[in-house]
């Protein structure tokens, strides 16, 4: 994605009066995670065709709509927002061929263990297509099942 797509981007998530200020720098950050998976993962994604319907992030790969939900791993010893990601990933999200979550690391280390024992213990495969493990700043991708 250019400069010029990404600002154009960023202006619809800002000019959005339906938003509140929280939920646009939701979307901004969604927006972010987003550009360096899709970099990451495949780039022939085009980006200025994804949707973003709630938390879920919809992008077209190969003719089929994937819907991609960004978990940040801090967040996995907060049963709310365990409870928030369960409700969206049950939630119908219109014809989604799948539905991915991405476990989203800041950190200069990848582990993927604090993710693989989450899905073990919470059982979250069962909701969810693909599982990954992704180091936002190495822009490194890691299946996880």
């Amino acid at each position: 994605m250019g400069i010029q797509e990404f600002i154009s981007l960023t202006e619809v998530i800002t000019g959005d009066g339906s938003l509140t200020e929280q939920q646009k720098e939701e979307k901004l950050v969604q927006m972010a995670d987003l550009h360096r998976f899709i970099k990451s993962y495949n780039s022939a994604i085009n980006l200025a065709e994804c949707q973003f319907q709630g938390k879920i992030n919809v992008i077209t790969e190969e003719g089929k709509k994937k819907g991609i939900l960004f978990y940040d791993l801090k967040g996995l010893q907060n049963d709310k927002s365990y409870r928030q990601l369960i409700a969206e990933a049950k939630r119908n999200h219109g014809r989604l061929k799948e539905l991915w979550l991405v476990f989203v690391r800041e950190r200069d280390s990848i582990q993927p263990d604090p993710a693989e024992r989450f899905i073990r213990e919470q059982n979250i495969a069962y909701f969810f297509d693909r599982l990954f493990l992704f180091d936002f700043l190495q822009s490194e991708i890691h299946l996880l099942n």
